[in-house]
């Protein structure tokens, strides 16, 4: 894998790893390698591969470790260097649905959340969330942080009972793109520096 597919495998595996009723599928070529879900009934080898979100966690642990000291990462059956395409979808009936760059909602009752990856964090997450809400009132948001050190991403959380569902998105990709773009300067891997 090279360091991009990395870094997009860190933050859609801490996404899988932290959201139930989301399903993660490595495809290449049109060739389907491997599916992650929390309902995957774990098989480590043969074609797909199906992994817990656990077990793809762990392992991504691993090659994290080997991409930092410069070695080649092969991953899902792929020569290294190689990256698969990589598709979160919804593996339940409801209301949770993956929308554009990794954008996943839920709405349970009145109240809606929106989450996503990144590998920013916390305190600059909090920070940035400030410019997210413009003509809002920033207390109408509650924002959750879950940090994964190993992995070096935050999977963050937005909830709101007071705000309708698509405002909301509004918000979460507002924070996301400015997620992003703070990525492109400051990647953020405590553990290893990435």
């Amino acid at each position: 894998m090279t360091p991009a597919g990395i870094h997009a495998l860190r933050k859609a595996a801490a996404l899988a790893h932290h959201v139930r009723g989301l399903r993660l599928r490595m495809i290449h070529d049109g060739d389907y390698l491997a599916e992650v879900g929390h309902d995957v009934v774990a098989r480590p080898e043969g074609s797909p591969i199906r992994l817990t979100p656990c077990q793809l966690r762990a392992a991504l642990t691993c090659v994290i470790g080997e991409a930092i000291r410069g070695r080649g990462v092969a991953a899902f059956g792929l020569d290294a260097g190689i990256d698969p395409a990589l598709h979160l979808g919804v593996c339940r009936d409801g209301s949770l649905a993956v929308h554009a760059f990794g954008l996943v909602s839920d709405s349970v009752a009145a109240t809606h959340t929106c989450t996503f990856a990144t590998t920013i964090g916390e305190h600059t997450i909090e920070h940035l969330l400030r410019g997210s809400v413009d003509e809002l009132r920033p207390e109408v948001v509650e924002l959750h942080v879950r940090t994964d050190h190993d992995l070096g991403t935050s999977v963050v959380e937005l909830r709101s009972s007071e705000i309708d569902g698509a405002t909301l998105r509004a918000v979460a990709y507002r924070l996301l793109a400015a997620c992003g773009a703070e990525e492109l300067d400051t990647p953020w891997c405590p553990r290893h520096r990435c």
